[in-house]
């Protein structure tokens, strides 16, 4: 898996090489300095709003019982979690380990491993949700996006599909599945067989989430898709620094194909080539400029790697305290 995931950053890393070079350094420069300090400064400070939505939908997937961490806390262990996913070669699963080992001391390791289960079912229908209502509401408007209308549809289809199974295997026993399926592996079989009941209670508070509680994933749901919504007003700030002047409609469709880019390919590490080319590819749809969409991919970046190195920097820390 690691192997393959620096290939894809390595390949993702020439495209972004390639974009520059091809783009020229200098027009670039210009570009991405338009933002300025004070620009910057809001692109950072907005994504406050999305960090705060999420850890709200994290919430919600808590027993009410097991409440008793404080926001705060929760709020630094999920950016400990995103950091870890962002920098570090994991698959993308390194940082949900490193939340449940975190939150471990308040919620315990079943609870929190349960929670964190069903807040990554709750942020994909979050993500699945806002594409689906941002297509429905830019397509009649832009038609731009005609041409490539029936491929999105079947991204919705396949997205949809994926959460109604993921649902079905909730409901079912998603550890338990795992279980039955890694112990028959000779060199995972041991310590599988031997976590078991905790496995089974796991998967035990994650059904009665479901159907006891469902209103609070319900909640929670709607919180992360809250989250994704909440880029917007990124979008809106990075386009009018760079002095581009659009209406609403064109903000929501720069975002909802950027998530929408960003779910078909999840498994690229940092995004490498897909924030960028994914911009540039959005802005030419959206009969914009591609090289504003270059820049807007580079500060996003910028953006995402102060976080991410914010979260490193709490896991550290927390991981001291903890000790």
């Amino acid at each position: 898996m690691k192997y393959i995931e620096f290939a894809l950053f390595f390949t993702g890393l020439a495209v972004v090489i390639y974009l520059i070079s091809a783009t020229g350094v200098e027009r670039l420069s210009a570009d991405v300095s338009m933002i300025g300090v004070w620009g910057f400064i809001l692109v950072l400070s907005q994504e406050i709003l999305s960090h705060m939505a999420n850890t709200i939908g994290w919430i919600y997937t808590i027993r009410p019982d097991k409440r008793t961490v404080t926001f705060r806390e929760l709020f630094m262990y999920r950016l400990a979690g995103e950091g870890i996913n962002y920098l570090t070669p994991t698959a993308t699963i390194g940082g949900e380990f490193v939340k449940i080992r975190l939150s471990a001391r308040k919620l315990g390791v079943e609870e929190g491993t349960a929670s964190i289960t069903l807040a990554k079912f709750a942020e994909t229908n979050g993500q699945v949700i806002f594409i689906i209502l941002g297509l429905a509401l830019i397509l009649p408007f832009l038609p731009g996006l005609s041409q490539y209308r029936w491929w999105m549809f079947a991204a919705v289809l396949m997205a949809i599909s994926v959460v109604v199974l993921l649902l079905m295997m909730l409901r079912y026993g998603f550890y338990t599945i795992a279980v039955k399926v890694l112990s028959q592996l000779k060199f995972t079989k041991k310590w599988f067989l031997g976590h078991k009941e905790k496995i089974h209670n796991i998967d035990k508070r994650i059904k009665e989430h479901t159907k006891e509680r469902f209103t609070d994933l319900i909640y929670s749901i709607i919180w992360y898709t809250i989250a994704f919504a909440t880029s917007v007003i990124e979008v809106w700030i990075i386009l009018y620094f760079l002095g581009l002047q659009t209406n609403w409609l064109m903000l929501f469709g720069v975002e909802v194909l950027s998530v929408l880019i960003e779910a078909i390919l999840f498994f690229v590490p940092m995004k490498m080539g897909t924030q960028e080319g994914g911009k540039m590819l959005i802005f030419k749809i959206l009969s914009m400029d591609p090289v504003k969409g270059l820049a807007m991919g580079v500060i996003r970046r910028a953006r995402e790697l102060f976080w991410a190195t914010l979260g490193l920097v709490f896991y550290v820390a927390l991981k001291a305290y903890n000790k």
